[in-house]
């Protein structure tokens, strides 16, 4: 983003430097939409100097990745629009995925972080065991198998080795 706030501050640089009194600015990715119809550039302490960096810094609307057309035009106190100023701007996109190297899913191709990352939970793995987990992911080797019989010690046919009645 930083990239492109930039480029975007150097067109209001020489915006400074050959027009003294903006009132209106505004800008439009790819196809013009009418002078006054773009998206409205707004200078919260009433000038257009700093303000524009914390602007664009927080609600810069980007298109999708790309090569795109960044057009920014101005308008001055008597109401009049001035030339339109263009930069092909190229959006890049990225791979979406976990960028936790700790996570079981980790991404090294990932640009873009998402939410998704899957942390390992030890334990047994095997729907057809004794102790079987489901919320681990990550087998540990602790599997026991059932093993049938009387699991009451008080009783004649108890099976100290039984897990399941």
């Amino acid at each position: 983003m930083k990239k492109y706030t930039a480029t975007l501050l150097s067109f209001f640089i020489y915006f400074f430097a050959y027009s003294q009194n903006i009132s209106q600015g505004e800008y439009y990715w790819d196809t013009d939409p009418g002078e006054g119809n773009g998206t409205s550039i707004l200078a919260l302490d009433g000038s257009f100097d700093s303000a524009i960096e914390d602007i664009f810094e927080s609600s810069l609307t980007l298109p999708s990745a790309g090569n795109h057309s960044f057009n920014i035009r101005v308008k001055d106190d008597n109401g009049d629009w001035g030339p339109v100023f263009t930069k092909i701007v190229n959006i890049g996109f990225g791979v979406l995925g976990c960028m936790d190297s700790n996570a079981i899913n980790y991404n090294s191709n990932a640009t873009l972080s998402s939410t998704n990352c899957i942390y390992c939970l030890h334990g047994c793995t095997d729907s057809t065991m004794f102790n079987y987990d489901s919320l681990a992911v990550c087998e540990d080797g602790s599997c026991i198998p059932f093993v049938y019989g009387c699991t009451d010690s008080t009783m004649f046919n108890y099976n100290i080795s039984a897990n399941t009645d």
